[in-house]
């Protein structure tokens, strides 16, 4: 999961000087113990927009959580946001949800009998879809925490023809995972025969999300790094007011909700495999071209995005397929299928090709470097041997493993590879310890860091090269602690 730890690290704020009157307690001190920066009170405008107020103060104070609507979201979120939009993760857009953050924003309880009871309750007649979504929600919570005890309520909802076919899904989804009834959900395939794959590119990348790790996690621990971060500017402003505290409040939980508007706005896509190519010209323009597969809901993204203030960006539905206009491109999205690419960059089928990206193996992620690419350009620069192709394999689970494979001239340029990697492997390790200061280098939360960094295996295979990275028994815990950790620096 360690690419999770380097998306998270770019929430982290810069390191402020130590203030030079430091109050008893400080503002960050407050928040690490758990608290908040201002204590807010949640309700819903009518037409469904949640809208927030400092507990106590009246009608007239409350605000939208999103101010300037679901953009604004999208900028002030940071990577988070980012993540939500692109990152390949295992579910849906709606998964990425904190469901205890999001039912008690609604004034629900979050006990496993009151989540029990809201899904068993009837929709409203009022925002039907909305209501569904929530409950779409609440039902992921009872998953994650393996409550078994609501396989009745998921299995009346999963057989209530009343109710809409994505809430019928999603409780058969869950009672599934709870209890193993039923069958798991499909998930859609790259067909070798008919994916489009350019004759020329620097670089190919598979992903196999339903093998992703869940990023779900990623958007409390973002909403707690941003209370941090406005915090430590707090306690650094000669002046601050009220209202200083309320924005740095209202920004950090916007993190938090942004997935579930997004996934009300623009659809709750779900992505089951991706492939993309990319080529960089010899004036660093960048063409790529992208196929998905999964679940979408084209109709929503191309009534969401005509409300979006995005340059460039324009989508109009066209015969039940989304038509998008992008600022380097265009992109057609149908229930099941996206295509998209810069300008005129494509291709044709290439079946043997096709089938070795495909070949993921157990791995989630397969990148897959050709002997043209210019990519291996960086290796001269390292003083390393030229490599003739190179295979990246990501596996997440309980052993996170991530296994590169170079392909070279013979067996001398690749034990000269060999050595020179591991030495580079020592320096890099050092130059790391070195960076982030003895204090935080010998914490035990960067054990895992530094014994996989240190444990690598790099071996030569006659004229090839196999470097392997593996960590176990590393999952969000660990990850939390690396970052709050790095969060010191």
């Amino acid at each position: 999961m360690f690419s999770c730890l380097g998306a998270l690290v770019v929430l982290l704020p810069a390191a402020a000087p130590p203030a030079q009157e430091p109050l008893p307690q400080t503002f960050a001190e407050r928040v690490r113990a758990g608290n908040d920066l201002v204590t807010l009170q949640w309700r819903r405008d009518r037409d469904g927009n949640l809208q927030c107020a400092p507990v106590g103060a009246d009608d007239a104070a409350f605000q939208p959580l999103f101010e300037g609507g679901i953009a604004s979201g999208i900028a002030t979120s940071g990577a988070a946001g980012f993540m939500a939009l692109v990152f390949p993760h295992r579910g849906d857009m709606l998964a990425l949800t904190d469901g205890n953050a999001h039912l008690r924003r609604l004034g629900l309880g979050t006990a496993d009998a009151e989540v029990r009871q809201f899904i068993a309750t009837p929709l409203p007649a009022e925002r039907p879809e909305l209501a569904a979504l929530d409950r779409m929600v609440a039902i992921d919570l009872l998953a994650r925490r393996g409550a078994r005890t609501a396989a009745a309520e998921l299995r009346h909802l999963a057989e209530d023809a009343s109710m809409p076919a994505t809430l019928r899904r999603r409780a058969g989804e869950a009672l599934h995972t709870l209890t193993g009834e039923g069958q798991a959900p499909p998930r859609a395939s790259l067909d070798p025969a008919t994916l489009p794959i350019p004759m020329l590119a620097d670089g190919y990348l598979v992903v196999d999300h339903a093998r992703m790790p869940d990023l779900q996690p990623v958007f409390p621990l973002a909403r707690r790094l941003g209370l941090l971060a406005a915090a430590r500017v707090l306690e650094h402003l000669a002046d601050h007011s009220d209202h200083d505290l309320l924005v740095g409040q209202i920004e950090s939980e916007g993190v938090v909700e942004l997935p579930f508007e997004l996934a009300r706005q623009l659809g709750n896509h779900r992505i089951d495999r991706t492939f993309v190519a990319i080529q960089v010209a010899s004036d660093d323009e960048v063409s790529w071209c992208c196929c998905s597969v999964g679940q979408f809901e084209p109709a929503v993204l191309a009534s969401g995005l005509r409300l979006l203030p995005f340059d460039g960006v324009k989508g109009e539905l066209v015969e039940q397929t989304a038509k998008i206009t992008l600022p380097d491109g265009q992109a057609t999205l149908t229930s099941s299928r996206l295509d998209a690419n810069s300008g005129k960059y494509g291709g044709k089928p290439r079946p043997e090709l096709a089938a070795r990206l495909l070949d993921l193996g157990d791995a989630a992620v397969h990148v897959l470097v050709p002997a043209q690419s210019k990519a291996f350009l960086g290796l001269m620069t390292l003083g390393l041997p030229p490599a003739e192709s190179a295979d990246l394999k990501i596996t997440f689970g309980d052993e996170f493993r991530l296994v590169i494979t170079l392909k070279v001239r013979d067996e001398d340029a690749a034990a000269t590879l060999v050595s020179k990697a591991k030495e580079l492997q020592a320096q890099g390790v050092a130059m790391l310890r070195q960076q982030l200061t003895a204090a935080v280098a010998q914490t035990p939360a960067m054990a895992p860091l530094f014994a996989a960094l240190e444990g690598a295996r790099i071996d030569a295979m006659q004229s090839q090269v196999q470097a392997t990275l593996t960590a176990k028994g590393v999952g969000w815990p660990q990850l939390e602690a690396m970052v709050l950790q790095l969060q010191h620096l």
